[in-house]
């Protein structure tokens, strides 16, 4: 668990929003959460086209967002779009399993961490407290070994030299910004301040003597950065069906 240092005001109460296709989880979420001290449940409703909507209308302080793999896409989209609707929300992802894929897609799309259904009431409550205190919520180790998975995928020196010349960081950044997140979503994503997202974007421009966002973004699809992203990494034929909900 890690958090950055641009932590929000704490608040007495959490205003906490549950999207979530199934509805027993769903439903027991909001009964277990809602009894918490501290912790009022706004809303809880599935996923679908007015989900952006209902959380500018309810304006939680974190929503819980549901992610089943192989359709990571639809969640990694609408937490996007909630952190850009209402920035003053943080997203907490909410998987089944916490499989390298989900983590990734968690980090890349701005949310404030990933959470396992299967998690104890008391870790899932701080997990909230500390998404809205700024903070990002993932287990020990993982995060960094997965972004680490950004450089096994990388093109060799003689395939691209120019590539070879980013850190395992750099290319992660490389890959968000191409993936249409701001420097203050990559920082919340990766858990660093802003200003550092800001001067690895200056060491990848002169690296790679490219000066705009623009051209660093089209870099980057070329190189096919963003495929490792935005198609789940790998594949992982054979990966057990760990929920018989049908995915969102």
């Amino acid at each position: 668990m890690s958090t950055n240092r641009f932590a929000a005001e704490r608040r007495d109460v959490v205003r906490l929003a549950v999207i979530e296709d199934g509805e027993f989880l769903r439903t027991g979420l909001r009964i277990a959460l809602g009894a918490e001290e501290g912790i009022e449940v706004v809303g809880e409703f599935g996923l679908s086209d007015a989900t952006v909507s209902e959380v500018e209308r309810l304006r939680p302080d974190v929503v819980l967002l549901g992610m089943k793999w192989p359709n990571l896409s639809r969640s990694a989209m609408l937490c996007r779009l909630i952190r850009r609707a209402y920035p003053p929300t943080r997203v907490l992802m909410l998987s089944p399993a916490s499989w390298d894929d989900e983590v990734l897609t968690s980090i890349l799309s701005g949310a404030s961490g990933l959470v396992a259904t299967d998690v104890p009431r008391s870790e899932l409550v701080h997990a909230i407290r500390l998404a809205v205190n700024g903070g990002t919520h993932f287990e020990e180790g993982v995060a960094e070994r997965v972004i680490g998975r950004l450089g096994q995928n990388r093109p060799t020196a003689e395939e691209n030299p120019d590539i070879e010349r980013l850190s395992t960081r750099e290319r992660v950044i490389l890959a968000m910004l191409a993936d249409g997140l701001n420097n203050s979503e990559i920082a919340e994503g990766l858990g660093i301040a802003t200003a550092t997202v800001r001067n690895n974007l200056t060491n990848i421009r002169a690296k790679l003597d490219l000066d705009s966002r623009t051209k660093l973004a089209r870099f980057a699809y070329v190189q096919g950065l963003t495929s490792v992203v935005t198609d789940g990494l790998s594949r992982r034929e054979g990966a057990p069906n760990v929920d018989s909900t049908p995915p969102v």
